[in-house]
């Protein structure tokens, strides 16, 4: 990724307020850019789902299946196997398809997962929930940090993956005490569920922001 560098308006000199003025504005007109506000929305969901999920699935598979928590743990490799198959094949699916339709999709996959996890009977299903989620999960990061970087000029660039970190940051404290929250009222299978539902809807979401005439735009 090109390094960020000023140019034209967006320049920024030393204790240069106007530049820093034009600066933020820039970054704030092409953070509406619709492809960018869908790589935002992708990135704040991706580390609610997955701090909500992954954090308490062990503590619902000793509640519920009894499983060992050393189990539980093993069936993190489902999960990461999924993630490493696509994630090594990210530049041939993005070379191919529309990069926020393979979020799309993506973000499906990781719903419907998270949906069967709760009514699957044994370890080995579950496991098999995971690894669907984990190959969802490969796709979403390499597709939502390409949408970021292609569809931001070099002079902003490093401003934007910036604004998407504390995007991302926020997602992680909100997921974990969102979750945490709901416990109090809801027991984790229904949680999980909700997660689930959470994806697919936002996926429609998503989906609302992209106009008809970026579905060719690579």
């Amino acid at each position: 990724m090109p390094e960020t560098r000023g140019s034209g308006s967006t320049e920024l000199t030393t204790g240069g307020q106007a530049e820093t003025a034009t600066y933020l504005r820039d970054m704030l007109r092409l953070a509406c850019n619709p492809r960018l506000l869908i790589a935002f929305s992708a990135g704040f969901l991706r580390f609610f789902l997955d701090y909500g999920f992954l954090t308490y699935f062990p503590l619902f598979l000793v509640r519920t299946h009894g499983i060992s928590t050393a189990t539980a743990g093993f069936l993190y490799a489902f999960f990461s196997v999924g993630a490493m198959i696509t994630s090594s094949q990210a530049g041939r699916l993005a070379a191919g398809y529309d990069k926020a339709k393979l979020l799309f999709a993506a973000f499906v996959v990781s719903g419907l997962a998270l949906v069967a996890v709760p009514f699957l009977p044994g370890a080995l299903l579950i496991g098999l929930s995971l690894f669907f989620y984990g190959l969802a999960n490969g796709v979403i990061s390499p597709m939502q940090k390409s949408l970021l970087t292609q569809n931001a000029p070099p002079e902003l660039r490093g401003g934007i993956v910036s604004f998407d970190r504390l995007i991302q940051q926020v997602s992680k404290t909100l997921s974990t005490s969102v979750v945490g929250l709901m416990l109090v009222v809801l027991n984790l299978p229904t949680i999980f569920w909700l997660l689930g539902l959470l994806s697919l809807i936002s996926v429609c979401l998503m989906a609302a922001l992209l106009p008809r005439r970026s579905a060719s735009v690579k």
